[in-house]
Formats: C-alpha cells, structure tokens, sequence
C-alpha cells in the first residue's frame, strides 16, 4: 500500500479521503501545467474573483476635444466619457478519472507525474474548448448543434458565440472565405472589419484549426518563430503574419458548414477567429480551493477509486466586435 498511499497523499492530501485540501505545493504545480499548456491563460487578461459574480466596468463612448480661437469667449462644450459594465459569472468544470486501487499499489515512481501532467493537460485543452465555442443556448440553435447535459461548451459564452451575436445586431462583419483555403487577403479583410479593435497589431491574435495552421507553414510570408527566439513565445504559436501572433488549436473545430456553425450535414468547413486580445478576461477565484482542487472516491466494490478534479472559471468580453470570424474555410 506504500506506492497507493504515496500518489493518493500527493494528490489529494490524506490517503482514501476527499475532504481535505489540495496540499498548495501540488495545487500549484497543476495550475502552472495548465498555464504552460495554455495559450488562453497566456494570451487572455486574467482577474481575480472573490464572489461568484463580478461586473467589469468598459467604456463605451469618449471625450470630444473642440478647438479654442483667440478669440473664444465661452468654454468648450462639455463631453463626458459613456461607460457600461461587463457581468463575470463563475461555473464549475469537473472531471471524473478511475484509477484501480492495483495500479496504484503497484505503481512505479513515474505515476504521480504523469498524473498531474494529464490533469493539467486536459483542464487546459478544456478550458480553450469553452473560451472558444461556449454557448449556453440549450436549443438546437447552439452553434455546436444539440449538445448533452453536463457539457462543459453549455456554461459559457466563448468567441464565437460573442462573435455571432455580434453579427446579429449588426455591430461587425464576418469574412467568407468562399470554402476555398485561407488567403492573406482574408486576414487583411478580418483586420479591416476589426476598425478600431484593429490598429494595433502586437494586440492581435488570430487563432487556426491544425489543418489551416499546416496550410500557413507553407507561406512565405508566415514569420515563424525561429526568426524571434528572444521573444515570448505562447502555446501552440507557429509566428506572426502581418504582426499578428498566430496560434494554433485544437480547439477550432473543423466540421462546421459554410456559416461558421455545425449542423451535422455540411462537416468540411472551419473558421479561423481574428481577435484584440484586451477584450476577452478570464475570471479565476480567489480561494485556493476553488482554483483548482481534486477530490477522491473510494469504490471498494470495484477496487478503485475516482478522482474529480475541478476548478471555477469565469469568462465574458468586453467588445463583441473586438472580434473577427473568417467562415467558410475548406478542410477538404
């Protein structure tokens, strides 16, 4: 029982219980996998949330400066700035992982990283999933089709949702790319319909399926990595095209039909999402439990145990039409 006491203590703090605390030195070392496997917690502003609600002021309108002639005799008008607030909701993402008790038992020293590791791994790559094709639409009209309870894309509103609704009222405009491959001349019609959310490009990112990612090492004009080694590189970054960092992930799905959306009929199609990086935030607790914790399950009758690792997170946008969809992108 040495080995299984040993990977249980280090998981989730007392051999066979699951109400203690994740010990902090192991909490952390999760955590920080999930940050080396993400580009979302290293590209996205990050708030820390101690209730489960948090509201976000933004602005929404500007001064207005006036010119003054020598010889004015009254002040400018006065302009003041307009301002709205962005809501933070909390959700709870959980997995549930059996492990047999004689793995355990029998375990060699490598185990406990590598389950760390995989834990890490799959909160990250789940984490992307929701911060891009979260909709919390429970009907048919839910850009990812019909989804089960208990869906983890159901608690969120990601990108693409904020994206379309974004169209909907009109306030941006997508590109199709006319189910042909990804061109520059898509990109720079993605920055164009940015406006303002455009000008810089260091606050771009545009985020790519694997297949039009391997299509873009291709191009002479992709600025890869290697020709910047001194700068910091994020997750899944293959370089930059006009400026703008380029991530691959798998995250975008690639059986989407010509709008951006799945319906199940038409299932060769991708999106590529051009987005300012200022206006998306990820919304973390506070509290060391809620961060991230693991609890365990004995099952003796099935001589194993389950673990379900957890987190709370929060995710909203500031601008809807901070964001950019180029639709219709063949994957065939």
């Amino acid at each position: 029982m040495a080995n299984e006491d040993a990977v249980l203590k280090a998981l989730d703090g007392t051999a066979g219980k699951g109400d203690e605390m994740l010990p902090e030195e192991v909490r952390n070392e999760i955590i920080e996998i999930v940050r080396e496997k993400s580009w979302v917690r290293q590209t996205i502003p990050t708030i820390e949330m101690s209730m489960s609600t948090v509201k976000i002021p933004k602005l929404t309108g500007s001064i207005t400066f006036y010119g003054v002639s020598d010889s004015a005799t009254s002040e400018p008008t006065e302009s003041t700035h307009s301002t709205d607030d962005v809501q933070l909701d909390m959700k709870t993402i959980m997995g549930k992982v059996p492990i047999k008790k004689k793995l355990l038992t029998y375990a060699i020293p490598s185990l406990e990283a590598e389950l760390k590791n995989d834990i890490g791994g799959a909160l990250a790559q789940t984490e992307a999933n929701v911060v891009v094709n979260g909709d919390t639409d429970t009907t048919a009209s839910n850009i990812n089709g019909t989804l089960s309870t208990g869906d983890v894309r159901l608690e969120l509103d990601g990108l693409r949702k904020h994206n379309f609704t974004a169209v909907g009222a009109g306030s941006v405009t997508n590109v199709d790319a006319s189910g042909a491959s990804l061109g520059l001349d898509d990109i720079r019609k993605a920055i164009a319909n940015l406006g303002v959310y455009g000008r810089y490009r260091d606050q771009l990112i545009l985020l790519v399926s694997p297949t039009v990612g391997a299509e873009m090492l291709g191009w002479d004009e992709l600025e890869t990595i290697d020709k910047y080694p001194d700068a910091t590189i994020v997750t899944g970054q293959v370089g930059k095209v006009y400026g703008i960092s380029v991530i691959i992930t798998d995250a975008i799905p690639e059986n989407l039909n010509d709008s951006g959306k799945y319906d199940g009929s038409t299932t060769d199609r991708t999106v590529a999402i051009l987005f300012n990086k200022n206006s998306p935030i990820l919304g973390v607790p506070t509290y060391a439990d809620r961060k991230f914790n693991i609890q365990v399950e004995e099952k003796p009758g099935l001589d194993q145990i389950n673990l379900y690792p957890m987190e709370d997170i929060a995710f909203n946008v500031r601008y809807q039409d901070a964001i950019v969809q180029i639709i219709n992108i063949s994957v065939a």
